[in-house]
């Protein structure tokens, strides 16, 4: 019963709902979660005892989301990343904000847990790339692209006017072309030819420039994402289960389900996955970097 009751509050049932299925007390019933979730390894431990860190791709998509919590003025975020190929979720921090010192802790955290991170995908946040170079100064980063993207429609001002949408559509082009940034020089000319009189259009031009390589990235490895699709997608998952069960009293508890929601998350059978990752199906993400002589812990 504690066992079934606890999965059903971390696949996003409030206690009130678990309550009414299970017909029972509502303050027994989140005691007997609380207490199952207390005993659960944590995400850490279990990335220590279980994972061959030889096995993990070393592209990382990283990004942080933000967890309502009762009292607090501010929003926490936690701050996590996917292996690419492995889809694993190795680490995890929960932290006020997402500035320069709070990825610094991540990133050397991940370090130590023996991390060779060789590929970063992140959002166009300068604080994740500086303290990503700090402690890996061979990291290879890449801007999301889709992100990157967004900046530029918002300050061109897309949503209430189609003034800039010819120029938009073109940059959009390049970027579906996948050139790699020495193709995309006779290709941002001649937009520049076209384009360059306006002042946003030129600034935007200029940028991509001076940024060419880290918009490129991608092409230094086979096989790797040019925007943090796929951590996106949990995130979505994330906020929805956190949408249903109506944020967390106590920091306490946040950590306590967070803990609870990713190792059960890394212990769960992929199911959905298409395309490249089909292999991927039927497999849970702990199985793909499980060292050899370990088997997997039965804890949902």
């Amino acid at each position: 019963m504690r066992k079934e009751l606890t999965n059903l509050h971390l696949d996003g049932i409030s206690f009130r709902k678990v309550t009414k299925r299970l017909l029972k007390d509502g303050s027994n019933i989140y005691r007997t979660a609380k207490d199952f979730l207390q005993k659960v390894i944590s995400n850490l431990e279990l990335t220590i005892k279980y994972t061959d860190m030889s096995k993990y791709s070393g592209y990382l998509e990283v990004d942080g989301t933000y967890i309502s919590i009762k009292g607090f003025r501010r929003k926490a975020v936690l701050i996590w990343g996917i292996d690419y190929q492995t889809h694993d979720i190795s680490h995890y921090i929960i932290t006020p904000s997402e500035n320069y010192q709070a990825m610094v802790v991540y990133f050397k955290r991940l370090r130590m847990l023996g991390y060779n991170l060789r590929y970063l995908v992140c959002d166009d946040n300068e604080a994740t790339k500086m303290a990503a170079r700090h402690i890996y100064p061979k990291v290879i980063i890449q801007t999301c692209l889709k992100h990157y993207r967004e900046s530029m429609k918002r300050d061109l001002g897309l949503k209430t006017s189609d003034y800039y949408l010819d120029f938009y559509l073109r940059i959009e082009h390049l970027f579906k072309g996948r050139l790699a940034w020495w193709e995309m020089l006779p290709e941002v000319a001649k937009i520049h030819n076209e384009f360059g009189d306006d002042a946003r259009c030129e600034y935007w031009l200029t940028d991509i420039m001076q940024r060419k390589e880290e918009l490129t990235a991608y092409h230094n490895f086979e096989d790797t994402p040019n925007t943090t699709n796929l951590i996106e997608a949990y995130n979505s998952h994330l906020k929805g289960r956190l949408r249903s069960i109506k944020g967390f009293k106590t920091l306490k508890s946040a950590k306590l389900w967070i803990n609870g929601y990713i190792v059960k998350r890394r212990l769960s059978n992929f199911t959905s996955c298409g395309k490249k990752f089909k292999h991927l199906n039927g497999f849970c993400s702990l199985q793909k970097v499980l060292k050899s002589y370990q088997k997997l812990p039965k804890i949902f």
